[in-house]
């Protein structure tokens, strides 16, 4: 253990460990029960349904007899069930010949006539069951069909069915309908189409459960393509995540009928979905070169090895900011080709992870980053990866690179925890289907213990606010400021986080509107936010999977500014993108030639993410030290994130929420407040570091599925029966297997309970519970004034509890849990808090952050 320190103004993290607590905790189940219209009314509405894929198959048995001699047709069916049935997997793979697809869910609409909720509710979700099957499973399915009608027991096994008979909404096949209508196709194809170019687009296919099952369904798709004059680029066959797919380059034309749904392709079985291309890029923007440059001089990092990975754009790599301060990875040889004018972003980014804001007196991180460039073309002010490749194939073979090894070479990463991906999909926000990229993320997050810190992505944010009469007053400045809030925040949905954003196990960030820069800038720039709480009105925000909280975490992106439409009958106003004079995050930049420490400001959420990186970077340092490490290897990435989220606050952001959108209701300000702050702002100088009235602990563990550990942290007797504020701040990490086929999607499910909450006075202020308990963070702020006996062995109890999320099997899950005990000024929290745990002999190791 490291010596403690008794200087007044050091007060180190404190690591400590859990105890077996016995089973997990039990959770309320959810208690609605949805029955439908009868045997009689669902027989009337499906027996033509069913006779219609009866009647498809015979048809397509037909048309393969005369083609494909001996082939055996299967055809692919949705059944939409007004019930979430977890069961139902398993009593689909009993019938022979049937294939389960996928489980999907859809948003919530109002309740078909005939059915009803126990609860009054009047919405649901459906989900979509789908499912591949042959002729033999086909006869099958409607002898279920016909032993529900007649009201005959199932046998066992086979329960689950009966329950999709009763709540059973539509039967049909996957349509052309089906596999567009969440691609965007319309938005992202349409000015392409116009002008007669080239459009590129990603198709999607069934994962199957053999090889040869995926072999014959690509070929067929490709034949397809191919006669619909598409041009394949690259094909991604990856198990871990389900995933199969083609990248076509295909003429006008084409891809006006795929939008139409006409193209056979698009009618093919096979076919999940079609997306437009999710080319990763860059839309960040940048401010002119700034001409009061700082020196950069300051020790050489004293620890080599990489802990954090950025991947990103190729660097200016002899910027005085950045020399002795990364290793380059670039078996590409991108260094070699790409011109300097398009290395900003790759600059920048590397320079906001190693330095911070360089307008916020930043101090270098005392190790080395690996830079590994991504990008290979620049279109415009946009930076993207490689257009002949499917984004998900590229980003594979990277992290393979860095973390595994490729073609008999050792990792290039072998010790990284962080990754920092300051990039997204240019084309793509999310639905409410996972993308296939954050399930990348997803599974390199589990299978290598490592925390990826992406960026939430960034929107346009023109603000109008709709005709002026002639002669109408001019509004002030704050009228403008109100109503800007209201419309940013009531319409934040619709400015969706763009994959990879989505993973569960990953820290997406979006950006605050606030920055370090001081200037004065010109009285034409208008600033209608006014509020560093606030999300940036360009920060990507609506939340992710099932309603998950996205993004997590808010840091500075930069102000935006607003200039004013001339026109006298709008009141419009436009987001200024360029201009000397305009704030933002201080960061490393091309300059003229041979120029090695121009400087910019630049704003969005890669520059966001990227100081969330030089916060995570710095965690990392504290957690490893120079000898023993406070946390295993192991847990190193999952801790980092643990203590990250532990700062977060909401500050003053709920109430201007609440005052912006006219909330008064507690639970509908804290549910509000959630969505569109996520957990709330990192505050840097809390991660890690206590103070005389604040300690900060952190415990890390491995959960076995239905158990729990218990850990404990001593609450001070000076808190004995006084009339105090008192504060604590849990949170809990971990990273889950995931399911790809299944609408639960993760596999290991974890929580905590504050066991003794109620007895110590204590209640949760901040995070909204749901939300917090759909990803794989778990963050609240309990609060308590009132006075309680405090002896030498009252402890807050965390109890972490963990239980099966899905159907598929997992051992373990390791996790981290940071937290932070403050009290009113004048109470000595840290020394006591420290004492105790001494005594105990309870503290595993001290060390204190040096910035």
């Amino acid at each position: 253990m490291a010596t403690f320190s008794s200087e007044p103004d050091l007060f180190p993290l404190l690591a400590v460990g859990s105890a077996d607590g016995g089973g997990r905790s039990s959770r309320q189940p959810d208690r609605r029960v949805i029955s439908g219209p009868g045997r009689t009314a669902q027989g009337e509405k499906f027996d033509p349904k069913f006779a219609a894929l009866v009647e498809a198959m015979n048809s397509h048995r037909l048309v393969l007899t005369d083609n494909i001699d001996g082939h055996e047709p299967e055809m692919v069916v949705v059944l939409e069930v007004l019930k979430s049935l977890d069961s139902f997997r398993n009593a689909a793979q009993r019938v022979p010949g049937l294939e389960f697809l996928a489980a999907l869910d859809e948003d919530a609409e109002d309740l078909p006539e005939g059915f009803t909720l126990s609860s009054g509710a009047t919405r649901v979700s459906p989900t979509l069951f789908v499912i591949a099957q042959n002729q033999a499973a086909l006869q099958e399915l409607m002898r279920l069909w016909k032993r529900y009608q007649r009201g005959e027991a199932f046998a066992w096994g086979y329960g689950a069915w009966k329950e999709v008979f009763d709540t059973l909404k539509d039967v049909r096949q996957w349509s052309p309908e089906d596999r567009i209508r969440e691609g965007g196709l319309t938005e992202a194809w349409s000015p392409s189409i116009e002008h007669g170019d080239l459009v590129r687009g990603e198709v999607e296919l069934w994962y199957r459960r053999t090889a040869s099952s995926r072999a014959a369904a690509q070929q067929e798709v490709v034949e397809q393509l191919e006669a619909a004059g598409c041009r394949v680029l690259d094909i991604a066959e990856i198990e871990e995540i389900a995933y199969h797919a083609i990248l076509v380059e295909m003429p006008a034309a084409t891809a006006t009928a795929t939008i139409r749904g006409t193209v056979s392709f698009v009618r093919n079985d096979w076919v999940a979905f079609v997306r437009p291309q999710s080319a990763g890029g860059t839309d960040d923007v940048i401010s002119g070169i700034l001409p009061d440059n700082t020196s950069a001089s300051a020790p050489a990092p004293t620890q080599a090895t990489p802990m954090v990975a950025v991947l990103d754009g190729v660097p200016l790599l002899g910027h005085q900011r950045l020399a002795g301060r990364f290793e380059l990875h670039d078996p590409q040889d991108m260094n070699g080709y790409i011109k300097v004018n398009a290395r900003d972003h790759g600059t920048a980014v590397a320079s906001a992870v190693i330095w911070g804001d360089l307008e916020d007196a930043p101090e270098p991180l005392n190790s080395r980053i690996l830079l590994r460039p991504i990008f290979t073309d620049t279109i415009g002010t946009t930076t993207t990866m490689d257009p002949n490749r499917l984004t998900v194939n590229a980003v594979k073979e990277i992290l393979d690179e860095l973390l595994i090894g490729a073609d008999d070479t050792e990792p290039a990463g072998p010790d990284v925890k962080v990754v920092v991906m300051a990039v997204g999909h240019t084309a793509q926000p999310f639905g409410h289907r996972i993308s296939p990229w954050a399930k990348l993320l997803d599974y390199y997050s589990v299978s290598h213990q490592v925390l990826f810190i992406v960026s939430a992505g960034n929107h346009d944010s023109r603000l109008d606010f709709g005709h002026r009469e002639a002669g109408e007053t001019e509004p002030t400045r704050d009228e403008l400021t109100a109503a800007a809030r209201e419309k940013l925040l009531a319409q934040a949905h619709h400015r969706r986080i763009l994959a990879p954003a989505d993973s569960v196990n990953a820290l997406t960030v979006g950006s605050s509107h606030t920055d370090a820069e001081v200037a004065q800038f010109p009285a034409t720039a208008v600033d209608l936010v006014k509020s560093a709480a606030l999300p940036s009105p360009t920060s990507a925000l609506g939340g992710g999977y099932r309603g998950g909280l996205k993004p997590e975490l808010l840091a500075p992106g930069g102000r935006t500014l607003y200039r004013q439409s001339l026109r006298e009958d709008e009141l419009v106003f436009t987001a200024i993108k360029d201009g000397q004079y305009l704030p933002g995050i201080r960061a490393a930049s091309v300059g003229s030639a041979g120029q090695i420490d121009a400087e910019r400001r630049f704003r969005g959420t890669s520059f966001a993410a990227a100081l969330v990186g030089h916060e995570a970077a710095r965690t990392l340092e504290l957690l490893v030290g120079d000898g023993t490490p406070l946390v295993p290897g192991t847990h190193q990435g999952i801790a980092t994130k643990a203590l990250l989220v532990n700062t977060a606050d909401w500050g003053e952001g709920e109430e201007q929420v609440a005052t912006a959108l006219n909330l008064t209701r507690r639970d509908e300000r804290r549910r509000k407040a959630a969505r569109v702050l996520g957990y709330g702002a990192l505050r840097p100088a809390r991660i890690g570091v206590g103070a005389a009235n604040r300690a900060t602990l952190v415990a890390s563990g491995t959960m076995f599925v239905e158990g729990s550990r218990i850990i404990e942290v001593p609450i001070p007797r000076s808190l004995n029966a006084a009339e105090v504020l008192r504060r604590a701040i849990i949170t809990l990490a971990w990273f889950t297997p995931t399911n790809p086929a299944d609408r639960r999607y993760r596999v290991s499910r974890l929580w905590f309970d504050f066991d003794n909450a109620d007895a110590l006075g204590f209640r949760s202020e901040q995070a909204y519970n749901n939300m917090a308990d759909k990803g794989t963070i778990q963050h609240e702020v309990w609060e308590a004034s009132r006075p309680v006996i405090v002896q030498n062995d009252t402890n807050l109890l965390i109890r972490v509890n963990s239980m099966k999320g899905t159907n598929l099997p997992f051992e373990r899950t390791p996790f981290a849990v940071a937290v932070t005990f403050e009290a009113e000024e004048g109470i000595p929290v840290y020394r006591e808090i420290f004492d105790i745990l001494t005594a105990r002999a309870r503290v595993q190791g001290a060390r204190t952050r040096v910035r």
